[in-house]
C-alpha cells in the first residue's frame, strides 16, 4: 500500500513537471492568426522582459537577430491597448499604446508592431517609432523593410 501511495505521487509529480515543460517549450498562449493576439502577445513579453515568449513571436530571421537590436524594458508592467492592425495581404502593422507612469505623471505612448505572414502564422519582425525626426524603424530582423505610415 505505502509503495503504491509512493509511486502514485511520483507519477502525479512527473505529469506536473512535463506539463509545465511542455507549456515552457512552444505552447502558445494566443492566437497567431490574429495580428492583434500576436502584438497584444509580443509587448506583454516586452514589458516584462520575457526573452522566450518574444522570441516565440518573431519571424525566424527577427529570432536570430533580436537581441542585436531590441533593448528591453525595465520589466514593468505597464497598461497598453492594442489597436485595429493596417493588413496589406502578408504584411501588417498593429498600433500599442501604453501608458506609462512616471515621477507622478501619466503619460501615453503609441508605437507599431509590425509582422508579416510566416508558415500561415503572423510574426513580429520589427517595432515602428514615431519621432520629431520622423519615421525611425527598430527592426528586429536587421533586414530593411519598407516603412509603415
Amino acid at each position: 500500500m505505502k509503495q503504491m501511495c509512493v509511486r502514485g505521487l511520483f507519477l502525479a509529480v512527473a505529469a506536473s513537471m512535463a506539463v509545465a515543460l511542455a507549456g515552457c517549450h512552444g505552447a502558445k498562449h494566443y492566437n497567431a492568426q490574429d495580428p492583434r493576439d500576436v502584438a497584444r502577445a509580443f509587448w506583454r513579453a516586452y514589458l516584462n522582459n520575457n526573452h522566450g515568449a518574444i522570441e516565440a513571436t518573431l519571424t525566424a530571421t527577427a529570432r536570430k537577430n533580436i537581441w542585436k537590436n531590441l533593448t528591453l524594458h525595465g520589466g514593468a508592467d505597464y497598461p497598453f491597448t492594442v489597436g485595429e492592425p493596417e493588413i496589406k495581404g502578408d504584411s501588417a502593422v498593429v498600433p500599442v499604446t501604453t501608458t506609462v507612469f512616471f515621477m507622478g505623471k501619466t503619460e501615453k505612448g503609441t508605437e507599431k508592431v509590425a509582422m508579416r505572414r510566416e508558415g500561415g502564422e503572423w510574426r513580429v519582425w520589427g517595432i515602428v517609432k514615431r519621432a520629431r525626426t520622423g519615421t525611425i524603424l527598430r527592426s528586429a530582423s536587421n533586414k530593411r523593410r519598407p516603412r509603415a505610415r
